[in-house]
C-alpha cells in the first residue's frame, strides 16, 4: 500500500468537492457530542447539547435560559477541556442558545 501524505489526501478531497475546514468541523462536533457529559458533567449534559461548530465557535443549545445562564459561568472551564482534547478544530468561543435539546430527559411534572 502506498503511503499518502496528509496534504495529498486533502488536495484529493478538495478536487472531489470536500472542504478541509468543513471536514474538521464535522469531526470536531462529533467528538464533542460523544464526550459532552464528560466535558460538562451529567447535569449540564442532560440539559444542553453541542449543536454545531462554525468559525471556531461551538454553539450549545440549552433546554432553559437558566441553564444558559449557569453554563455562562462554566465557559472558560469548558473551553479548557476542549483545548485539552486536541480537537481537529480549535474552539475559541462558546455561544449558548436556548432551544430544543435532543435526547434530553423530560422533567416529570
Amino acid at each position: 500500500m502506498k503511503k499518502v501524505e496528509i496534504g495529498e489526501l486533502f488536495k484529493s478531497l478538495e478536487r472531489l468537492g470536500f472542504d478541509q475546514n468543513e471536514i474538521f468541523s464535522t469531526q470536531t462536533i462529533k467528538i464533542i457530542q460523544r464526550d459532552w457529559k464528560e466535558i460538562v458533567g451529567d447535569f449540564f449534559g442532560d440539559q444542553s447539547y453541542p449543536a454545531e461548530v462554525k468559525e471556531n465557535r461551538l454553539v450549545v443549545m440549552c433546554k432553559h435560559s437558566m441553564i444558559s445562564q449557569e453554563m455562562e459561568f462554566q465557559k472558560m472551564a469548558i473551553l479548557q477541556k476542549l483545548t485539552d482534547k486536541k480537537l481537529p478544530t480549535n474552539i475559541s468561543k462558546i455561544v449558548l442558545k436556548t432551544g430544543i435539546v435532543p435526547n434530553s430527559k423530560r422533567s416529570s411534572s
